[in-house]
């Protein structure tokens, strides 16, 4: 997998982990409603004991009964306390869990650009290499042209002596 396709993947698990932090999010405010609704709750058992105490002997059952219904409410605000403690420390996981990620991303990302740096950088050696080589090409086929000459300036220098001779010799005669 290349590093855009890392990349692209961790910025859907961000993504996916915003909408999870998101849906924690709207726990809360569910939380707070089973709060108020225990509250209420509490408050009612509350009168239902007042009135049961009212009521004398006639009233005692529904004292027992108002007296489960208090003991249910306070369970409810604690089931929701501890619901909302719960999205809390949910909530900034994911925030440290997202940063951690976030900063994966950037590190892929500054990655991704220094290898493109270091790809940029051995196109640019190959391309000076193919130069020096071209380069390395002409000069042979220069200096294979400087010792033709060569060999036919010694040729012609050979011939030069060899008729110098030979005139020298047609004069000593």
């Amino acid at each position: 997998m290349s590093f855009s396709g890392i990349t692209e993947e961790i910025k859907t698990l961000l993504g996916e982990i915003h909408g999870v932090k998101q849906i924690a999010e709207q726990i809360t405010p569910l939380s707070n409603a089973i709060q108020q609704i225990a509250e209420q709750t509490n408050l009612l058992a509350l009168n239902a004991s007042i009135e049961a105490a009212r009521a004398g002997n006639e009233g005692r059952g529904f004292a027992v009964v108002a007296s489960e219904v208090r003991k249910l409410a306070e369970d409810s605000k604690e089931l929701s306390t501890s619901i909302h403690r719960l999205v809390n420390e949910s909530n900034q996981q994911i925030s440290v869990v997202s940063k951690r990620i976030h900063h994966m991303t950037e590190l892929t990302e500054a990655s991704q650009k220094e290898i493109r740096n270091v790809q940029s950088g051995i196109m640019t050696v190959q391309m000076e290499m193919e130069n020096y080589m071209d380069m390395f090409k002409r000069n042979r086929a220069e200096l294979h042209h400087i010792v033709e000459a060569i060999r036919q300036i010694n040729h012609t220098t050979d011939e030069l002596v060899s008729f110098s001779s030979a005139i020298i010799e047609k004069m000593n005669r």
